[in-house]
């Protein structure tokens, strides 16, 4: 039982980095196309307010289990600023976990710096700025536009908060999608010690991506990353195997988020 509470810590952790961490057009819808509108529209974007969801199953020592993951995420892009509110979930064996969780990154004197409270604790860490990249940044989405061959345009239209949307279906290269989920700050956070993140960025995962039709920005981004956390270091030791990891983000709102303030306790700390 040690061994699996450790084990589902490990994949708590996993997560966590994960998310602390994502116009019109007169051209032809292509992959390519859709995605250079979306690194043009992305630019005139003040702000997006956004949910990531993340799915899955595992099996330890021949026992299954869920992990859960459900966050409302706000970001501002000028100055940078996330907030990030939400739940981390496990039913490991019939053992529930459940735990509340807070980040905020901000810019401050020329560092970013990450608030993060889990566990009735403030976590402080810094980055250089000039690293950071993630699914707030339009650069990121170039990592999309480096894939765009490995990408097809689905016939239908799919539909996100009840708005018709181009679906693109494919793959994304480990090391795109590292540069467009933050793998800097992933790295920083502790995911280096868990997974070899040189070994994920030579790899491939399956994804889907939905654009909004009326602004050509993504509305949701779906990756399915059973192999990254299969990945985890020590899991054939504990005969753990990643079923099911599916993460999720939904765009739902963009230039609606006005201000960010980090909670004083946090600044405090």
């Amino acid at each position: 039982m040690k061994k699996m509470k450790r084990m589902t810590g490990a994949i708590l952790v996993m997560i966590l980095t994960l998310s602390v961490a994502l116009g019109g057009c007169g051209k032809k819808a292509t992959p390519e196309n859709l995605f250079g509108d979306i690194v043009k529209n992305f630019e005139k974007t003040e702000s997006t307010s956004s949910n990531l969801k993340i799915e899955m199953e595992v099996s330890v020592m021949g026992m299954s289990g869920t992990v859960g993951m459900d966050m409302d995420i706000d970001t501002i892009t000028k100055p940078y600023a996330c907030k990030i509110l939400g739940t981390v979930d496990a039913d490991m064996a019939g053992e529930n976990m459940s735990m509340d969780m807070e980040v905020y990154q901000v810019e401050e004197k020329e560092k970013l710096m990450t608030y993060l409270y889990t566990d009735g604790l403030w976590d402080t860490s810094e980055e250089d700025i000039e690293d950071k990249t993630d699914m707030a940044n339009p650069q990121a989405y170039l990592a999309l536009q480096k894939d765009a061959e490995k990408f097809t345009l689905e016939e239908e239209s799919s539909k996100v908060n009840g708005k018709e949307c181009f679906r693109l279906k494919g793959e994304i290269s480990g090391e795109n999608l590292f540069a467009l989920i933050d793998g800097e700050l992933m790295d920083s956070m502790g995911a280096g010690e868990l997974i070899d993140m040189d070994e994920i960025k030579s790899e491939s995962f399956p994804c889907t991506i939905d654009i909004y039709k009326d602004k050509i920005l993504p509305a949701a981004l779906s990756f399915d990353m059973k192999n990254m956390m299969n990945g985890i270091e020590g899991a054939d030791s504990y005969g753990m195997e990643i079923d099911k990891y599916l993460m999720t983000l939904t765009m739902n709102e963009y230039n609606s988020v006005k201000k960010i303030e980090v909670p004083k306790e946090a600044l405090e700390n």
